[in-house]
Order: C-alpha cells, then sequence, then structure tokens
C-alpha cells in the first residue's frame, strides 16, 4: 500500500467519508466542521485561497466566528496556512486541508504506531500558542499561529526557550511574534539552546 499522501493523491480514499465516520472521536466542533468543508470545496474548486468573509456568509456565520474557527482549526492542526509569492512577486495565503485526514487516518493505526495520539493530537504547541495569547491580551492569527507551530516542529526550539522568548518580549513591551522571533534567531547564532545557557549568558552580561 502507497503512503497516504499517494493514497489522497489517487483518489483512493475520500475526504467525506473519512471525514463522516471519524468525526465523532475528533476533537472538532460542530462550527469547525462546517468551516473545514466549505474551506475544503473551495479548494477543490477553485485551487487558491478562498475569501473569508464569503465563505463566512455562505455559513451564515459571522466574519468574526468564522475567523475564530479557521483560528482553531490551524491550532489543532486540521489545516496548515502558508505564505507563497506567485509569478508577479505578491505574497499569497496557502490552504492545505490534507492534515486532517492523515491524522483521522493515524488513529485508526495500531496503537502502538501512534505517538500521543488524542482527538487530534496531544501538542503542546497549543499550549504555548495560549501562553502568548494570554501575555499579548489577543488570539493569534492563522499565521501567527503557523509562526508558532514552526518554532517547534520545524526550528525544533525548546518550548522553555520559545517562553522565555516570549518573556523577553512582553519585558521589553513588544507584543510581536517578529520581535520573538528574532530574539530566538539571535540566540540560535550565539549557540545558546536551553533556558539554562540563555540565563547564564544574560548573568554574565549583567556583570559586566
Amino acid at each position: 500500500m502507497g503512503t497516504i499522501d499517494d493514497l489522497l493523491a489517487a483518489g483512493a480514499l475520500s475526504f467525506s467519508d473519512i471525514i463522516w465516520s471519524e468525526f465523532a472521536s475528533s476533537s472538532l466542533t460542530r462550527d469547525e466542521l462546517v468551516v473545514y468543508l466549505y474551506i475544503d470545496r473551495h479548494l477543490q474548486q477553485y485551487h487558491d485561497a478562498p475569501n473569508l468573509q464569503e465563505l463566512a456568509q455562505s455559513t451564515k456565520m459571522t466574519s468574526t466566528e468564522f475567523n475564530r474557527a479557521v483560528a482553531s482549526l490551524v491550532s489543532k492542526g486540521a489545516i496548515t496556512i502558508s505564505a507563497s509569492t506567485d509569478s508577479q512577486g505578491r505574497m499569497l495565503d496557502v490552504y492545505d486541508t490534507t492534515p486532517l485526514v492523515k491524522q483521522l487516518l493515524a488513529t485508526k493505526q495500531p496503537a502502538d504506531n501512534q505517538a500521543n495520539i488524542s482527538g487530534l493530537e496531544a501538542d503542546p504547541v497549543r499550549n504555548l500558542q495560549q501562553q502568548v495569547e494570554t501575555e499579548f491580551g489577543r488570539m493569534l492569527t492563522p499565521i501567527e499561529q503557523q509562526t508558532v507551530r514552526a518554532w517547534m516542529n520545524e526550528d525544533h526550539y525548546d518550548p522553555d526557550v520559545v517562553a522565555l522568548a516570549l518573556r523577553e518580549a512582553v519585558l521589553n513591551q513588544a507584543y510581536s511574534l517578529k520581535y520573538m522571533d528574532r530574539v530566538l534567531i539571535t540566540w540560535e547564532k550565539r549557540n545558546l539552546r536551553t533556558v539554562q545557557a540563555i540565563k547564564q549568558a544574560q548573568r554574565e552580561f549583567n556583570e559586566l
């Protein structure tokens, strides 16, 4: 049997069958399911980023309700939103709805092939996102949530190090993920990869 990606590409797996059969065991709410299905339908028909305001009207949801559901889908790893550029250099959002199907299929595998799957996933990233939202006093946008997820899953930053970067941002009243990213990059360039190493470097700097 091929990989999940191969099966999806070949049409051997039906999105609707998988989602309908596994929805009850997932952590999605009814609103999130509706939003997910509308986004997926748009991508299948048009293959470009959806207009969220128009989709919100189609679902009889307010823009705030719809955007909140999108942000929750991203935080749960059901969809991803990445940035890209077109042939004219314009920035575009690229939506991918396949992560949900892959996760639902993974829950059907034997238990010894799973890694801490609970609902959709046992995700320490969401805990970190909630810390940032609490300190910033607002919800993160889907793109911001993707940034936090990338710090963990692509850059492989220690969650405690990211939390320390958040503390630095708050202390400097810089409520921005870009500021946190600059802090993390600076520490990485100095080979400061643990909380202990960072705090030691800060103590040595303060003693100068």
